[in-house]
């Protein structure tokens, strides 16, 4: 966290990736990969490991709470994107904000 605090993005990463290694459970681990991921406008690959991070604690509120605040980020990116609205468009943002409510939800 410290690493992250700091701006070390490439230093957190690495830090997380050897605590992936060495405890594959360890949701920490997920947490901050997905955080690093974020902070680098990656939302996809931050989506991903705030999941993982879920999956692995599933009672933990940490990665529900990420996972929900970067699924709602992705809609407003996608939103932005979309000035024509197109159907197929529309209907993919539904579904990203239909997950993300539901992940509140929980």
């Amino acid at each position: 966290q410290v690493y992250q605090d700091l701006d070390l993005f490439e230093l957190a990463e690495t830090v997380a990736l050897l605590a992936r290694k060495v405890d594959p459970q360890r949701m920490e681990a997920e947490l901050l990969l997905g955080s690093v991921a974020y902070a680098r406008n990656e939302l996809a690959v931050a989506i991903k490991h705030y999941r993982a991070a879920s999956s692995l604690a599933p009672t933990a509120a940490q990665p529900l709470l990420n996972l929900a605040n970067t699924l709602g980020d992705l809609y407003r990116q996608m939103e932005a994107r979309t000035s024509n609205q197109d159907p197929e468009n529309r209907a993919r943002m539904a579904k990203v904000n239909a997950e993300s409510v539901a992940v509140y939800e929980q």
